[in-house]
């Protein structure tokens, strides 16, 4: 099968020729239609991530969409032709979703993929879209209360907006420039250019009272104190990137939460699909690209480009 892999580490990203996986009698065999490039997938492809294992050959990826084309003799609610959605989940980075083919286990994350979505739309949101799920329901947002999304440029941060907005928060939001009109389309009401003013001093003085929540997506331990000091007390903070020092936070009542979206409730996966499909949310890309395309959207990625690209692996 056709797979895009780093042979070794420090290497490039290459087009690679690598056996079909099979199965084991839990799993299912999909082949992908649909991948998209996440933050830690790029942060994977050029030797940024510290955590974990990994294994070369390394096909990297999360997100798939594609069809069950066979399955291990005890999975029960799949069968081949149906038309999945989810993220890749294993103890160690090996054979990733950037790949014609990936194995899933039916217990994992995975879910039907909804009639009406397209393969490209599924292929983009399920990774993204499960963190954002995570930050708000550690977050709870509620009518009246005023919440600050820290990168809300990217995939995470649309979801997130969308759905703080639609409980009746009042949503401000930090994104680079070019972010503006989107942002406000999807619901903030007002987006702060970090690139050119103090968020901290910006917020504190239109909020001297505090904000009833901080949602952190890309930000370490460091930044993500500062920023909690804009937080009331008896607040709630969550950090995608487990910044959020949960015991200093709670000396305050504040509750925080690092989000983790391979520690959660697969049924998650479903449980967005249900929101598109039922208009909740509205999935948001920048661009597609085919398989071969994926090295020069994770250099562009790397070097600070925001957007979020949909790899169409087969077809």
């Amino acid at each position: 099968m056709r797979t895009m892999a780093l042979a070794q580490p420090g290497g490039e990203l290459a087009l690679t020729d690598l056996p079909v996986p099979r199965p084991a009698a839990a799993e299912l065999l999909v082949r992908v239609l649909a991948s998209s490039i996440n933050p830690i997938d790029v942060r994977v492809a050029t030797g940024r991530y510290p955590w974990g294992e990994y294994a070369y050959p390394l096909v990297p990826g999360f997100d798939f969409a594609g069809v069950v084309e066979g399955t291990g003799p005890e999975v029960t609610r799949y069968r081949a032709g149906d038309e999945v959605l989810g993220y890749w989940d294993a103890p160690r980075f090996h054979r990733g979703s950037w790949a014609e083919y990936v194995t899933v286990g039916e217990n994992g994350f995975v879910a039907s993929k909804p009639a009406g979505m397209s393969f490209d739309e599924a292929g983009a949101v399920p990774l993204a879209g499960v963190t954002a799920l995570l930050m708000l329901d550690a977050c709870v947002p509620a009518a009246g209360e005023t919440v600050l999304i820290v990168g809300a440029g990217g995939a995470i941060g649309g979801y997130a907006v969308q759905a703080a907005a639609r409980a009746g928060a009042t949503v401000i939001a930090t994104a680079k420039p070019g972010h503006e009109h989107r942002l406000r389309g999807l619901g903030a009401t007002e987006i702060l250019d970090y690139t050119r003013e103090n968020v901290v001093d910006v917020v504190r003085d239109r909020f001297p009272g505090g904000i009833d929540a901080l949602l952190d997506l890309p930000n370490g331990r460091r930044e993500v104190a500062r920023l909690s000091t804009l937080v009331r007390d008896g607040g709630r903070v969550a950090s995608a990137c487990f910044g959020a020092d949960v015991d200093g936070l709670a000396e305050r009542a504040v509750a925080a939460t690092n989000v983790a979206a391979n520690k959660c409730d697969p049924r998650l996966v479903a449980r967005l699909a249900g929101l598109v499909q039922g208009g909740e949310l509205s999935i948001g890309y920048d661009e597609v690209c085919g398989l071969e395309g994926a090295p020069g959207a994770v250099r562009d990625i790397a070097a600070g480009a925001s957007r979020k690209t949909v790899i169409r692996v087969s077809r």
